[in-house]
């Protein structure tokens, strides 16, 4: 907003929103709702959603899934040709093979190829490594995909479990993450 960006924040509760900024129009709507967010979304440049129905939601797997279709087919009615998702496994909350076997674990089911990691790890081009597989960004590509959606998926690598290492002030940096990006699409 400092760099002159017009935002529109689309919110539950307007009430809670502190910052003031005279770029900053702060919007209430129903995010479930097809119409309310092509409504609001109509003339946007791009689309930036971090929908969570809530940590304490007993239903939060269907609740994102639902409406984040419901955005995601909402920010296409509108036109709007850029959207990007933030989030992880906490909003994607995919608890399958799918998210677990990138981990080398299994959950119910024997891993497809349980050399994956390994093959990941020592995969080359051209002088580029692998230096991180984001499960969740695998299942949006996927889902993106499926559903006809031009998508990409940004990420930011917070802990290295090959070295065991942590970036603990990952939280201070994303918002550079998310400018550059901006910036690039």
């Amino acid at each position: 907003m400092n760099r002159g960006f017009e935002v529109t924040a689309v919110v539950r509760h307007p009430e809670k929103i502190k910052i003031e900024n005279e770029n900053l129009k702060v919007v209430k709507a129903d995010v479930s709702s097809l119409d309310e967010v092509a409504e609001v979304c109509k003339g946007a440049d791009a689309v930036i959603s971090a929908f969570n129905p809530g940590w304490n939601n007993p239903n939060i797997y269907d609740e994102t899934i639902k409406v984040y279709l419901t955005i995601i087919d909402g920010v296409k009615k509108a036109g709007v040709e850029r959207f990007l998702m933030v989030g992880g496994a906490g909003s994607l909350f995919i608890a399958a093979g799918g998210f677990f076997g990138p981990q080398g674990r299994e959950l119910r089911v024997p891993l497809a190829d349980p050399k994956q990691n390994e093959k990941i790890e020592t995969f080359e081009y051209k002088g580029f490594k692998i230096t991180n597989f984001e499960m969740e960004s695998s299942a949006l590509a996927g889902l993106s995909r499926l559903m006809g959606h031009k998508a990409m998926t940004v990420c930011m690598v917070i802990a290295n479990r090959l070295i065991k290492e942590a970036n603990t002030g990952y939280k201070n940096t994303i918002d550079t993450l998310i400018k550059t990006v901006l910036d690039r699409i």
